[in-house]
C-alpha cells in the first residue's frame, strides 16, 4: 500500500531528493531494453575511473538490494539487466587505450545523472582547516567527475 504523504510537511529540498530517487529508479528499470545506438568516447584515464565507479555502483545497488530482500529470486530476476549493463561497461573498460562504448538512451541517462548526483554530494563536502589531505583528494576526484560528466554532453 502506497504511503500519503502530506505536501505542507515535506520540504523543497526533499521533494527534491525524492524525485530523484524515482526517476533513478525508473531509468533502472528499463536499462538492457533499448538499442544501442549512442557511442560515448573515452580515454585511458576516464575509463579506469568508469571502472571503479560502475564497481562501487554494483556493490551498492546489486549488493544492498539482494541481501535485504527476502525473496533474492525475484531481486536478482529484476536486477538482471542492470548486472548485465554493469559487465559490459566493465569488459569494455578492460580494453586496452582508449574507446568507444555503444549505449542505448536510458543508459545513457541512467550514467549522466549518477555522475551528476556524485559530483554534486562531492561538491556538498566540506572540510576542517586540518583536513587538508582530504581536501585535496576530493577536490582530485571532483576534478574527475566532471571530467567524465563532461563526456556525456
Amino acid at each position: 500500500m502506497a504511503q500519503r504523504i502530506n505536501p505542507e510537511t515535506i520540504d523543497p529540498m526533499a521533494m527534491n531528493n525524492l524525485n530523484r530517487m524515482n526517476s533513478v529508479a525508473q531509468r533502472i528499470q528499463r536499462i538492457g531494453k533499448g538499442n544501442r545506438k549512442y557511442a560515448l568516447n573515452f580515454d585511458k584515464s576516464d575509463k579506469k575511473f568508469l571502472e571503479r565507479l560502475v564497481t562501487e555502483l554494483e556493490k551498492q545497488i546489486i549488493g544492498s538490494t539482494a541481501s535485504s530482500s527476502p525473496s533474492k529470486d525475484k531481486t536478482a530476476e529484476k536486477m538482471a539487466p542492470l548486472k548485465g549493463f554493469f559487465t559490459y561497461i566493465r569488459d569494455f573498460t578492460k580494453v586496452k587505450g582508449s574507446g568507444e562504448i555503444k549505449v542505448s538512451y536510458d543508459e545513457y541517462e541512467f550514467l549522466k545523472q549518477i555522475i551528476k548526483d556524485s559530483l554534486k554530494g562531492v561538491d556538498k563536502m566540506e572540510f576542517k582547516w586540518y583536513q587538508l589531505i582530504k581536501k585535496i583528494t576530493v577536490n582530485l576526484m571532483k576534478k574527475q567527475y566532471s571530467q567524465l560528466y563532461s563526456r556525456f554532453k
